[in-house]
């Protein structure tokens, strides 16, 4: 692990753009592969447990002045102390000039989702710990580039050939983070799918919804 730890890749690093193109490769390669033995493919976005997944590892930007880093520390520190004390608004406050400073750092924005979430913005918080999830420079897990290009691939392709299901949007609980029924991860040390039961039905009836539907809309 610690050899992870030491070899962060940012969301910027240059070598990202080379691994997005080769999964997008390889998703191509695959559909065409069964698409050519007669194989209808169902294409889905990889779950994510944005909300008990905090960020493995966060980059620090190295180009504040000293005042700026003592500013940011103390930030930090303050919207930690508020957080323990349920004191959800200050620390939303103190997390974003945390982020007014450093931008990128991962836990931050992901502390601040948890913040929202606990006021009730449920939209804001999703959209912030989406950011901690791409942020994460130990890239374990399937970021929103990931999952777009997912998307975007399968709706190139007749329906006829290949479906989609967007598991985030389409689950029951998508509107509300703390809903048990959108709770479900891919295991990022185990690869090992696990989702709750309610889950597991929803998937299965949205998959047959979702085939239902594009045959209809090919017919």
């Amino acid at each position: 692990m610690q050899m992870f730890v030491d070899n962060g890749v940012a969301e910027d690093d240059p070598r990202m753009s080379a691994v997005y193109e080769h999964f997008e490769g390889n998703l191509r390669d695959i559909v065409d592969t069964l698409n050519a033995k007669g194989m209808h493919v169902v294409l889905s976005t990889v779950p994510v447990n944005l909300r008990q997944s905090a960020p493995f590892l966060s980059i620090v930007r190295d180009d504040l002045s000293v005042r700026d880093e003592a500013r940011l520390s103390a930030f930090r520190e303050r919207a930690e102390a508020q957080a323990l004390n349920g004191r959800w608004r200050e620390a939303q406050d103190l997390w974003q000039q945390a982020i007014a400073l450093d931008a990128g750092h991962a836990d931050s924005h992901f502390q601040l989702a948890t913040s929202l979430e606990n006021l009730g913005e449920y939209a804001l918080a999703r959209s912030h710990y989406e950011r901690a999830l791409d942020l994460d420079a130990l890239r374990f897990r399937a970021d929103t580039r990931i999952n777009g290009i997912i998307e975007r691939v399968s709706r190139e392709y007749d329906p006829s050939n290949v479906s989609f299901v967007h598991f985030q949007r389409a689950s029951p609980g998508r509107a509300h983070p703390t809903h048990r029924a959108g709770t479900c991860w891919l295991s990022t040390f185990t690869m090992t799918f696990r989702v709750t039961q309610s889950s597991r039905v929803f998937l299965r009836v949205r998959l047959r919804d979702t085939s239902h539907r594009q045959r209809h809309q090919s017919s």
